[in-house]
């Protein structure tokens, strides 16, 4: 049989928090890691507290934990409960909390509570969805404010993230373009000179960097960094990157406590940033092909040429001059049913299908001439310059005819 010392020995030195509660949720006992996870230092910051009054649980949180606890005296078959708590540290982590029933001569006198800090695999889980949905940010938000916006607060979910910057650069002028910026005490925005700023100082160490105000002071003091703005107890950077090539950075900092940031948040910063550059990117591309869409709009519009666009199949733009030459309204043109090649007279029919068929293999194809039909059969020649594009994000053939007098 086991003795008691040997009970005990096992219970202090287990992987878990075990803690054993009266039914008034005031804790009677606890092994060390029921120390180790909160970052307390003695158990009587434990023993002799009911779990509601610790200063580690939100008042969401403090509300379902009483429902479980509950639950748990009543002998109820409960699931493993997860909970977040906050560390000593300022951190915030989440557990796995296990019940179960403590009874002598059958009556209920207290619950034992088996608990696993699981916050790496939390972090895990978060950072994997906070990857896919910053990539479908891109597509849902309505241009790169948006985009910053919803990076923010995905971030928010496991770092501290009141204070928050995301900056490009621009090396040619050494300036620094403040794209994104929250902040508790400071205001930037447009550009900046690159200087000695603390974001230069990574851009020129071209590394992920965390630094505590004595390790800034220090830097100050060489003459490597001449900081902007208020000072702060720690500061955390990231190079943004495409491919080889640094684009920009994000940052965070904390006003308050130097523990709000460690290494681990430094190497999850660093996971995420590639994701967050390329998002930046393909939005800045986007954006860049939206304003050439709509010049292409306007200048279309004002062409005396007929111009279209061909999602080979449907037609998904038709200028003015377009509907007029051919009698069609453009509702009859998008018609997912309208046969582009109705507009070819008969005899061009096979150069123009001929043409078609390369495009769609990818091949470019050189001007050349044709007879097109209207809609109450008058025909005319055209010189006919067509173009493999991209428009909307799908690939598409250009059409421009000059009509041939």
């Amino acid at each position: 049989e086991w003795s008691e010392s040997q009970l005990r020995n096992i219970l202090e030195t287990a992987p878990d928090a075990i803690l054993t509660m009266d039914t008034e949720g005031r804790i009677l006992t606890c092994n060390n890691t029921a120390l180790l996870i909160g970052g307390h230092t003695r158990k009587s910051e434990l023993v002799g507290k009911r779990f509601t009054d610790l200063k580690v649980f939100q008042k969401a949180t403090i509300s379902e934990m009483k429902k479980m606890f509950a639950a748990a005296l009543k002998d109820e078959n409960l699931p493993p409960y997860e909970f977040q708590f906050h560390h000593k540290n300022g951190s915030v982590r989440w557990a796995e909390g296990r019940y179960s029933l403590l009874k002598e001569d059958g009556k209920t006198v207290g619950i034992l509570a088996v608990i696993r800090d699981i916050t790496e695999r939390k972090r895990e889980d978060q950072i994997q969805s906070t990857l896919n949905r910053i990539s479908d940010a891109v597509h849902t938000s309505k241009d790169l404010k948006q985009l910053y916006g919803v990076i923010h607060n995905l971030l928010s979910a496991f770092l501290k993230t009141e204070n928050l910057s995301i900056c490009l650069f621009d090396y040619d002028k050494r300036m620094i373009s403040v794209e994104f910026h929250r902040d508790e005490k400071d205001h930037f925005e447009g550009c900046v000179p690159a200087g000695k700023s603390l974001t230069a100082y990574l851009m020129k160490q071209n590394k992920p960097l965390l630094l505590t105000a004595k390790r800034i002071r220090e830097l100050k003091r060489s003459g490597a960094v001449k900081p902007l703005g208020a000072a702060t107890k720690v500061w955390m950077g990231v190079p943004l990157r495409i491919e080889s090539r640094t684009i920009g950075a994000l940052i965070v900092n904390d006003y308050r406590s130097e523990q709000a940031f460690n290494k681990q948040d430094l190497e999850i910063l660093e996971l995420i940033s590639d994701t967050i550059a390329l998002s930046i990117q393909r939005k800045q591309v986007e954006t860049s092909l939206e304003k050439s869409e709509q010049l292409f709009n306007i200048l279309a519009e004002q062409s005396p040429n007929i111009i279209w666009i061909n999602a080979f199949g449907p037609i998904i733009y038709a200028n003015t001059k377009c509907t007029k030459v051919f009698g069609y309204q453009r509702k009859k043109f998008f018609a997912p049913d309208f046969n582009i090649f109705s507009l070819v007279a008969p005899e061009s029919k096979n150069l123009v299908r001929e043409n078609y068929r390369r495009h769609q293999n990818g091949e470019d194809v050189p001007p050349y001439e044709c007879t097109m039909i209207t809609r109450r059969g008058r025909k005319f020649k055209v010189l006919c310059i067509t173009k493999l594009i991209t428009y909307h994000g799908q690939p598409a053939l250009l059409g421009i005819q000059a009509v041939v007098k």
